[in-house]
């Protein structure tokens, strides 16, 4: 019997439904969506743009850097790069691009590495 199956079976004879991949009883898509609201808020309100901006279609410099940053740092926290992609709504290999851009800027600008820093640290706040 499928791992699915015995899942139906025992909602059904329970009454009761269960996720199949929790953490802790949260989804872990619960908390892989959150995390990616939270870089998001994050991100924005450091660069300074709405929440709605870093979704829009644009090659703006303001919009596409904190949307790459965005990107890097869901990368970073092990969020799959397709799973990015449909966050965004672009292609994985988008994403790919950021997270390689926004590492080569780090690795050459020291400024740049700081704000990314300022970022990390702001978001290590507010998941307290």
């Amino acid at each position: 019997m499928s791992s699915s199956m015995c899942i139906k079976l025992f909602n059904a004879m329970t009454n009761k439904e269960v996720h199949p991949y929790t953490f802790a009883g949260i989804p872990v898509k619960d908390i892989k969506d959150d995390t990616k609201l939270q870089i998001v808020k994050c991100v924005c309100k450091y660069h300074g743009i709405e929440r709605y901006d870093i979704f829009k279609v644009t090659r703006k410099h303001a919009i596409v850097i904190p949307r790459q940053v965005a990107m890097y740092l869901m990368c970073k926290s092990k969020i799959g790069y397709s799973e990015i992609g449909r966050y965004f709504e672009m292609d994985h290999a988008t994403v790919i691009y950021a997270e390689k851009r926004i590492q080569d800027i780090i690795d050459t600008e020291p400024d740049f590495k700081q704000q990314v820093e300022d970022i990390k640290q702001m978001l290590r706040y507010t998941k307290k």
